[in-house]
């Protein structure tokens, strides 16, 4: 799960337009991500949020491509004045990954994702949670 960081504030004081011009530009980022054919972004369930499905990836891999995008969205340097920890956008990445023999099912996998997220919104200290 990726979650656009203090998007009702960015909302407030940038307005629609200018959030969905925003949110355009981290889509493409999204999907500039992936390489594969079976990998998928979706917008996710809300405004602030996208899903990166990428199935045969390992933690290592979803690291890799969780700092990526985070890297990807930071050199936009989309402006945000109002923003709490620097001046441009930022994301939070929270993530499962399971082995195709594992009997978790798609809710319970978004469920934790969700969870995970939650968990690297809640840190100071980063912006990405793996599990």
């Amino acid at each position: 799960m990726v979650e656009i960081n203090e998007f009702n504030t960015y909302k407030t004081y940038y307005g629609r337009a200018a959030l969905e011009h925003c949110m355009i530009q981290i889509a493409d980022v999204l999907t500039g991500s992936v390489q594969r054919t079976v990998d998928v972004v979706a917008h996710f369930n809300s405004r602030e949020k996208f899903a990166l499905i990428l199935p045969d990836t390992d933690l290592v891999g979803a690291e890799c491509i969780g700092n990526l995008v985070i890297q990807q969205v930071t050199d936009l340097k989309i402006p945000f004045t109002d923003a709490e920890n620097g001046d441009f956008v930022s994301i939070s990445i929270g993530s499962i990954t399971t082995s195709a023999n594992a009997t978790v099912t798609p809710l319970k996998m978004v469920k934790i994702a969700n969870e995970s997220l939650q968990y690297a919104l809640q840190d100071p200290d980063g912006s990405s949670h793996y599990s």
